[in-house]
Order: structure tokens, then sequence, then C-alpha cells
């Protein structure tokens, strides 16, 4: 079984934990996260931020946020730049052969009256146009699993 650093303490980075966990496919022994705080662990795993001396200079290494592929792209580059030798996967790529989607059969609960109802409590918290833009922006592309017109960045 590989040992593998997840990037990302977030909620795909959880996620992907217990894939792992449950499938032991591989072992993980890590997060790495740019917002790392000294000292915190998740799942009783460190997470370390990028230039900590306990990450191996060969480590495997599965990028487990949510990106649009150009920033994907951006993200690969500059984490293989910093630490050549790592082995980087991207973690999207095994959730999307892990959960099939059918855009067309779409049963999630994004038309739920209590989901409906909290996006607009979100989005009544957006004080200008561009910031509504972009968040429905990202809660479409969220729901449909397409990330292609997704912004990036509020540009703000």
């Amino acid at each position: 079984m590989k040992d593998v650093y997840l990037y990302g303490a977030g909620s795909f980075g959880r996620l992907m934990f217990g894939i792992f966990k449950q499938s032991q496919k591989a072992n993980v022994v890590g997060f790495i996260d740019r917002a790392a705080r000294d000292g915190q662990t998740l799942f009783g795993l460190s997470v370390l931020p990028l230039d900590d001396m306990r990450i191996p200079p060969d480590a495997n290494v599965l990028i487990c946020i949510t990106l649009a592929s150009e920033d994907y792209g951006d993200l690969y580059h500059s984490l293989q730049s910093r630490n050549p030798d790592w082995s980087i996967t991207n973690g999207q790529s095994i959730m999307a052969d892990r959960v099939k989607y059918d855009r067309d059969n779409y049963s999630g609960d994004m038309d739920s009256p209590n989901v409906k109802n909290r996006i607009q409590q979100a989005r009544r918290l957006l004080c200008d146009e561009h910031s509504e833009t972009v968040f429905d922006s990202n809660l479409n592309a969220h729901k449909n699993r397409d990330y292609s017109g997704c912004f990036s960045s509020c540009g703000c």
C-alpha cells in the first residue's frame, strides 16, 4: 500500500481520507495545506505547510481541492517546481471515476426547499452584482460538475 499526502485539509481532503481509509488502496500519512496552523491535526494526522521538512522529498501527493482545469494546472506546476521529486495526482480525477454522474438525471437536493432557502440567505449576504455573479457561477458549477465557466476569484 502506497503512502500518500493529501494536499488540502478541507471538505474534499476529508472525503478522500475516508475513501482511502475504507478502500485501503493507499495509506494517508498526512495532509498538506497552505493554511496549515502549527500543531494542526486532522483524523490524528499532521496538517503540514508546503515547506515542512517532515514531508519526504519523494512524497506521493494527491491534490484534494476543487479547481477549474486552468487553476489545477497552475497549482500542479507550482507544486512540481517547488518539489520536483513529488509524484502529484489530481484527486478530482479519482472522484470522477468513483462518482458516476449524469447531468441530465441529477438527483441531488439542490431543489429542496431547505437548500434553496439556505442558498438565498447566503446570496443576500453579498453586496454587489459581481459577487452575486461569482456566487451563482460557482454554485452552478458544483451543481452541474462543470467548472469550465466557473470564476476562479472574485476579481476584487
